[in-house]
């Protein structure tokens, strides 16, 4: 009697830990993976907020946006890409694609001539040349843009430029058939977009440092959500255009704590980052302002502030401004696990950010 009761209770115990073993592999594997017929049509929301409809299988892309050419070559489908924005670099291999012209202004010639059946651009196709981007559509290609280009965005948006990097990630991932690798690089990304909410999430606004952002060019700037989701205050969070230009009396008022540069390094060496950043410092109206003055001025390279490259930026900005919650955090390294899963270990050569 006592035998047959253990070896009840055996096989009892073996069927809980079977049982028990299958539940964690369900829990932890991979999203399904949709196989679409020739002839679906997929219909996704863009950047832009308008629905895109797209029939399947997508094999020819012109990509007239580096970031989301990245993307598509980290999703594992660089070999459809036939058509690529003149500035696109990374990974290296893409740069031997055809190019089509800059972002702002590609030729639709050479686009048509490419017979895709999907272009991806940012918002510039519809900012700076909307004839362009009606000409695409009316010869029936879809046209899917990456970004808004609304004139103001909500400076306190509690979408972070993660949040958006993996809207689009998802979408192209739909559109491609590779939903199980956009599943995997959206989670990696938002575990750390969660670690900086977490650590931000008690801040009082005495402990957020007032910044003024600069967008390429003297006194531009953006105004921008990322300054607010990263533990700051934008000096121009009321600004009402997409790219506004504030006065140097404007900004020494504000009286910064923290300013960031945005530049665009062509060889992305230190020095073009020492030179942006000694620029900054030493301009009259910026002299007396807190950041100045504390040495709290930084550069950072438009390759890291969009796209899969962001999770390095936005960590950057969120290290920059607030060090000690976010001295355990190595930006590039966090960024660098993803490139070797995904992007068959490539490496961004030089510099991004400084110091």
């Amino acid at each position: 009697m006592k035998k047959t009761t253990i070896a009840v209770i055996t096989i009892v115990l073996i069927l809980i830990i079977v049982g028990s073993s299958y539940e964690v592999y369900t829990l932890n594997k991979a999203p399904a993976q949709t196989t679409y017929q020739k002839g679906t049509v997929v219909s996704v929301v863009d950047g832009a907020g308008d629905v895109v409809n797209v029939t399947e299988p997508v094999t020819r892309i012109v990509c007239i946006d580096d970031y989301s050419s990245t993307i598509i070559c980290a999703l594992g489908c660089e070999n459809k890409i036939v058509g690529e924005d003149s500035t696109a670099s990374f990974p290296s291999s893409v740069t031997k694609i055809a190019s089509v012209g800059e972002d702002y202004g590609p030729s639709v010639e050479q686009i048509l001539e490419l017979q895709p059946n999907l272009v991806v651009s940012d918002g510039s196709l519809n900012y700076y040349n909307n004839q362009t981007m009606s000409q695409i559509e009316a010869a029936g290609i879809p046209v899917y843009l990456s970004v808004s280009t609304n004139p103001q965005p909500n400076p306190y948006s509690n979408e972070t430029i993660i949040d958006t990097t993996c809207s689009l990630i998802t979408n192209l991932g739909l559109i491609l058939n590779e939903q199980t690798n956009a599943s995997k690089i959206v989670n990696y990304m938002q575990s750390y977009n969660n670690l900086v909410k977490e650590r931000i999430a008690t801040l009082t606004s005495s402990e957020e440092p007032t910044v003024y952002f600069e967008w390429y060019f003297e006194w531009e700037t953006e105004p921008v959500p990322y300054v607010a989701q990263a533990g700051g205050i934008n000096i121009a969070a009321n600004a009402t255009l997409f790219i506004s230009t504030l006065s140097p009396e404007y900004v020494a008022e504000a009286n910064p704590d923290v300013i960031i540069d945005m530049i665009s390094s062509p060889d992305h060496n230190v020095t073009d980052f020492v030179t942006a950043r000694d620029e900054m410092m030493s301009r009259p109206a910026l002299l007396d302002t807190t950041a100045v003055k504390d040495g709290n001025v930084y550069i950072i390279d438009g390759t890291i502030y969009g796209g899969i490259c962001c999770l390095q930026g936005y960590l950057q900005w969120a290290k920059w401004l607030h060090p000690s919650l976010f001295e355990d955090i190595n930006p590039a390294a966090a960024q660098q696990q993803l490139y070797q899963e995904f992007l068959g270990n490539a490496t961004l050569p030089g510099v991004y950010s400084y110091p």
